[in-house]
């Protein structure tokens, strides 16, 4: 949803590749992967902060994603 997706940039665990005029975010298909990811781990028990502290600390899971 919308609301996720900002939660999730807030967060500072995705960038949109692009946002436009009217403020849509526009998103690379690796990041869509990685929403996947977030979304499925934080439906078992970790946080966003959790998630944010633990595999983004160094952005290594965008690294691993955009060398795909």
């Amino acid at each position: 949803t919308h609301q996720t997706l900002y939660r999730y940039v807030t967060a500072g665990l995705i960038e949109p590749a692009l946002v436009t005029e009217s403020g849509q975010r526009w998103f690379r298909p690796e990041v869509v992967a990685l929403i996947r990811i977030i979304r499925d781990l934080t439906q078992g028990s970790y946080t966003l902060r959790d998630l944010k502290d633990t595999f983004f600390q160094d952005k290594n899971v965008q690294r691993l994603l955009a060398r795909r």
